[in-house]
Order: structure tokens, then sequence, then C-alpha cells
């Protein structure tokens, strides 16, 4: 088994800045050595201790147990607190098992008993993103009131670190400096910012998917002498619990896991979906120039790219898609014109209109596809129309073959009744036509009326029916008599968008077999 040893961690102070190291090695990895580091204010030095190996256990945990690592300690380093040592080795490792990405493994360290010194403060992250900002401003006041805002250089600004990682995380320093100013001076508070640089990340790379909570838990217990509370903030709600993919969608059980008996990390926001979290934050001055939600900063980070936009991009990343149109669904928009490309967002509307209606059923873009459905910014001639030009909807309802069954047995009916389509169609005036939906009911119909079609309609480019023209609904369509539509769901919602597209009649399939 290959395995991870840590030596014993030690404090270098270099004027403002405090590091405390420790000297690792990596068996699997020809004994690789390297240095594990955090830094913090020298302000807060006072706050660090080298008696035990927490913070660093924690942050490696995710990396060791991806890659099957066990974590043993070389004879002069330190133990780990006894109660974080008996949660991880008992409770947490062994309930990853049926986790698809962790492998279990074995650590070995002695518990350390005696306790640190009680902490006193409470804190959360400032990002400047949707959870953050509605943890922030649901604890400025009440019991339990935040004394510090943190911000971590652990994953955050580009998911393998480096220099530009590093660049990233020190621009957003300065944003999260205006912020506690903003907060304290409308609060009348004395918030503090407290921020970690660390190197881990650089020397243990992981995604941040399996390993963003244990790294941020890692940098909250390097200062839980400091801290005795901090709200972690959710990004998953409480129905999205598994322990199997994303460390994220298991953080209620991590972080009372990550717990200690002085420091408790008590994660908020469950309960609030994301549209809930924010529509609050958007009543509140203090989000208008601060909000920062982009995730092209941690993108073009994990590339090794500056991303030197002052603003959100605005339209090219799915949270910002998201937030863009829920704000402008709830009428707030206009008030983040310093965080948002206004402009660019009126231009590319349709556009993001489109992504919203093409990942409706996805975590991030549900609410704001229900929420512009009420109030009528997107409807349902529009959803068809972008249906049509995209190749389709993911809304196939469950009985459709259970309607495909029913229509063909009457098709069928008519057909040994010696019913004539094309005589029926000519009496009623129509000489041309055109089928939209050209699937197993499409084709047969156009069987029975080859005379008269003069071409398909249907939204899935790849469709052939040999001897006849399939044209995009989108598509300009040749002047008919009538257009059938052969689909057993949508039929509404697509007979509404022809009509605005065509002069012809539109009739179903089924209206036809009700025919004498």
């Amino acid at each position: 088994m290959a395995y991870l040893i840590f030596n014993a961690p030690y404090l270098i102070v270099n004027g403002e800045k405090t590091k405390i190291n420790v000297d690792i090695v990596l068996s699997a990895d020809n004994e690789r050595k390297t240095t594990l580091w955090y830094e913090v204010s020298s302000a807060y030095s006072g706050y660090l201790y080298i008696d035990r190996m927490d913070p660093f256990l924690v942050a490696v945990l995710p990396y060791c147990m991806k890659n099957g690592y066990d974590i043993r300690f070389a004879p002069n380093a330190p133990g780990v607190s006894a109660d974080l040592l008996y949660q991880l080795t008992k409770i947490l490792i062994p309930s990853l098992k049926s986790s698809l990405y962790f492998s279990q493994i074995v650590i070995e360290a002695q518990p350390v008993y005696k306790p640190l010194k009680a902490g006193w403060g409470t804190a959360t992250g400032v990002s400047g993103g949707v959870d953050s900002f509605y943890t922030i401003l649901n604890h400025m006041e009440g019991l339990f009131p935040l004394t510090h805002l943190t911000l971590f250089n652990l994953q955050s600004f580009g998911e393998y670190g480096g220099a530009v990682a590093r660049k990233h995380f020190c621009r957003n320093v300065k944003r999260a400096k205006k912020i506690c100013e903003d907060l304290n001076q409308e609060y009348e508070t004395d918030i503090q910012l407290i921020t970690v640089d660390s190197n881990i990340q650089d020397e243990l790379p992981i995604e941040i998917y399996y390993a963003g909570t244990y790294r941020d838990a890692g940098a909250i217990l390097l200062l839980k002498q400091l801290f005795k509370l901090y709200y972690f903030s959710s990004t998953h709600g409480i129905n999205d619990f598994s322990i199997r993919y994303e460390v994220r969608d298991y953080d209620l059980w991590n972080l009372s896991c990550l717990s200690t008996e002085n420091c408790r990390i008590q994660i908020f926001g469950l309960d609030a979906e994301r549209i809930d979290k924010l529509k609050y934050i958007s009543e509140f001055p203090v989000t208008y120039d601060n909000l920062q939600i982009c995730l092209q900063e941690l993108l073009n980070g994990s590339q090794g790219m500056e991303y030197s936009k002052q603003k959100n991009c605005t339209c090219y990343c799915d949270k910002c898609v998201y937030t863009v149109l829920a704000l402008k669904a709830l009428g707030k928009l206009d008030k983040y014109e310093t965080v948002f490309d206004l402009d660019l967002s009126e231009r590319k509307y349709t556009d993001l209109l489109t992504e919203v209606i093409t990942k409706k059923k996805s975590y991030l873009f549900k609410e704001t596809y229900n929420l512009l459905r009420q109030t009528g910014e997107i409807t349902e001639m529009m959803e068809v129309g972008i249906g049509a030009s995209i190749g389709g909807y993911d809304d196939v309802p469950q009985d459709r073959d259970a309607r495909l069954a029913e229509i063909f047995d009457v098709f069928l009916g008519k057909l040994q009744d010696h019913f004539s389509f094309s005589d029926a169609l000519a009496l009623r005036g129509y000489h041309s036509a055109a089928i939209y939906g050209m699937g197993r009911l499409g084709k047969r119909l156009y069987h029975e009326l080859e005379n008269l079609t003069l071409y398909g309609i249907d939204r899935n480019p790849q469709i052939i029916c040999e001897g006849m023209e399939i044209k995009s609904p989108t598509e300009d369509l040749t002047p008919v008599d009538v257009i059938i539509i052969t689909t057993v769901y949508d039929t509404e919602a697509i007979r509404s968008y022809l009509k605005n597209r065509v002069g012809a009649d539109i009739l179903t399939l089924k209206e036809i077999l009700e025919w004498n």
C-alpha cells in the first residue's frame, strides 16, 4: 500500500506573514519529498498551533482517499486531536465506502487529548457569491453575529493551484476587503477579514468536486483557536444528499465529522432554494457592487490562464446565465450594472433563454426556468420554437409509447375500413400538405399521402424518409394547404408555433382519424 508520511510542523515568521509548514514524503512517487504550508497574517500567528496535525490531515484526506495513500506520522511528528481522529477513522472514512471515487485508507496516528485554547470568534467565507452573501446577511445580527470573514486560496481560484490561481486570489482579497468595509459601515460593526494562502493544491492537486469541502475545512481548523463557530455556506440542498458523487452533496455529514469540540463547522442554507437565496440577497445594496459569482476565473485558473475582466462574464458560464436571468425575472437586474454587462445580456437575451430551456431539468437551472415561466419571460410557444431550433426537447411524457400505440390502432382500423386519407383531405379542399413529425407515424402517413405531401418537418436533423425532403421547423417552409402534426405530445404548442410561421391550416393526425 502506498502511503504519505507527515513530519513535524514548524513556523516561519516573515514580517507581516507567518507560515506553518510540514514536510511530507509520498512513497508511491519515488519517495518524493515536498513541503506543504498555510500562510496567514502575522497578526493571527498566536492562534496557530504545532502540537497536532489537524489542518494538514483534513486537507490531504481526499487526495489520499482518491489515490489510495495510507497516512502515517514520522517519529518526530505530533498526533491528531482525539475527537477529530475518532470521527475520521471510525465514522467518516468508513461511511465513504459507497463513494465511487474514494477508497478506504488507514490513518496511523496518536490521539492528542490535551485541549486547545478555546476559540471565541464567529466566521464565514466571503467569496462574494449568492450562497456566501446569503449566509453573511443572515448573520450580521442575532444570537451569534459574525466577527470575521475569511477568504482561502485552497482551490477556489484555480483548480490546480499555481501562480495564476494565486494572482486571482490576491485580486479577490481586494474585493473581500471592500465587502467587509461596506458591511461594517452599513451595520456599524468591526468585522475583520482573515485570508489564508496555501500551496497544498499546488503539491497535491485534485479536482474541486472531490476535495473542496476538505480543503476549506483544513483552513478553518488551522484557526480553531480563534473560531468557535464557522458558518459553512451550502451549495446543494438537503434533498441532494448523496455520498456517492461530489463532496458538496454530503457536506451536512462531512462537516459534522470535521468539527471538533472547540470549533463547530455549521452548514447553513440547506433549507433554501438558490432562487430564494438570490431573492433575499437582492434586497441588500451591499450586493449590488460586490456580487461575484462567475466561474470563468476558476476555469481559467485551472488552465493556468489569467481571467482579466473586471465584471462577471454575464453570458458565458452557467452560474452567470442563471443569475442574470433570475435577477431579470425578479426585476432586480438593473441594480447590478456594476458587476454584469447589461448591454451584453440584452443582446444575447434569446440565447440565454435558450440555454435555460435546454437545461431546465438541471440542478442549477430548474428554478430559473420555473420563475421565467411564471413571469411570462418564457412562453409555451417560445419554448416550442427554441426546442425546434435545438433539435428537440427532454420532456417526453412517460406514456408516450401508450399514446403511439393507441394512434396506431386507430390508424390501422381506418385502413382496414378502406379510409382514404388523400380523398378525405381533398374533399375538404386540401390539395397539398406537409407532415410535422417524421417518426414512425409520420412515415406511415406519408405513404398514404405521397401524392399530396410536398415535404416533411422534423426537429431531428438526422431523420430520413426516402423520396421526401425534410426541413427543420426553423427553415423557410414552402406554402401548403395544410400541415398535419403526427406527434402525440406538445401538439397545441406546436400548432401555435406553426401558425405564426405559415398561413396553412394546422391539423393533428388524431383529428383526421376522427373524420368519418
